[in-house]
Order: C-alpha cells, then structure tokens, then sequence
C-alpha cells in the first residue's frame, strides 16, 4: 500500500474511533549517541526518546531491553526488571531526582505538579496535573487527554478510541487494543494491572 494510502487507512480508523496500535512500540529500540557514552539515552519504537541518560531508580546506565514507564507522555528509561515497578509504586521522590518536569495533560500550558495527591494512572502510564480540578477533569474523560497508553496484555502501544474496550481495577481505568486482551485482563487482572518486568 502507498504511504498516501496507508495515511488514508490511518485516518478511517480514527475517524471510526476504534484504538490505533503501533505493534512492538514501547520496546526499547537503540542507544543514541551522545557526548556521555557511558549514559546514552535510549530512543523507543514509539520514536520517543528517554527523558533520562541513568536509571531513573539506581541510577545506572539504561538497558534497551526494558519498555520505558510513560509519564505525562515521556518515556523514562531504566537498567533491569525490578525498577519500572519500584518506580511506580512511588516515582515522586525519582522524579524530583531526576529534575523531570511535566506540563498539565488537560491544560498544557501549566505546569504539572509532582505530588501524589495529584498523581492518576491509566493503564501503566502516570500522569500529574496542575490542580485537583484538572485532574478530575482527566478522570470523567480519560480518552480525551491520555495520548498514547499501553495495553497491560500485549504491551502495545496505541492511542484508544471511544470505541475501545475497557475495564476499571483498582479504581483504576484500562484501555486495550482488542476484545481478546480486554478478556484475558479481566480473567487476571492482578497479573496484568502493575508494572512489572521488561
């Protein structure tokens, strides 16, 4: 199919607003060089880049092997399984460390505030809001304002639609790319809500 072509099919789905999925994206893909070749940044399949040139929890040299946890629509880069799901249980004091800065999903002109009372997650993703106000406002309509997420079965990145199938865990919202992902997490979901791994 033609780049125009593929563009067009691109454009029917969302339009249908069924999820638009990049397969394998989130995986870690390459390195970039830079002046610290020691702690090179690592650039995603998604083609976003780590906003971290060391683990964001031992702060050592990031592996591509680990999927990044997605903060604001940043991706932040670690250096083994255990610290995506020692970062999630509590990534404030990790990301004041890091000097990370955010701006509001709702509102992205203001500046998000790195405070768990002004933390959500949906799917694995984090997301930190100026105000309360704007983080209730996220909460009634999550698809407006989440981006990209990543589905907790398959590990795909993709951008859902009000069409797409759903489930709440934990107070917590979940989007998935298929029926078949969305019926595997509902049959496990301890298995699948939190981070853990690669």
């Amino acid at each position: 199919m033609s780049g125009r072509g593929s563009a067009f099919v691109v454009a029917l789905i969302a339009a249908s607003g069924i999820a638009i999925a990049v397969p394998d994206a989130g995986r870690a893909q390459r390195y970039l060089a830079q002046s610290d070749e020691a702690h090179p940044r690592i650039k995603y399949a998604d083609s976003l880049v780590s906003i971290n040139e060391r683990c964001a929890v031992k702060e050592g040299a990031l592996s591509a092997q680990i999927r990044p946890v997605y903060v604001n629509a940043k991706p932040v880069g670690f250096c083994c399984t255990s610290c995506p799901a020692v970062f999630v249980q509590g990534p404030e004091p990790y990301l004041h460390r890091m000097k990370a800065a955010f701006t509001d999903p709702v509102h992205p002109t203001q500046p998000a505030k790195l405070e768990a009372a002004l933390r959500y997650h949906v799917n694995w993703e984090i997301f930190y809001f100026a105000d309360r106000a704007n983080l209730d406002e996220f909460r009634k309509r999550p698809i407006d304002y989440c981006g990209w997420l990543t589905d907790p079965v398959n590990g795909v990145r993709f951008r859902p639609g009000p069409k797409s199938p759903r489930a709440i865990y934990g107070g917590r919202s979940f989007f998935f790319t298929s029926d078949s992902t969305q019926t595997r997490f509902l049959a496990a979901p301890i298995d699948y809500a939190y981070r853990k791994g690669a």
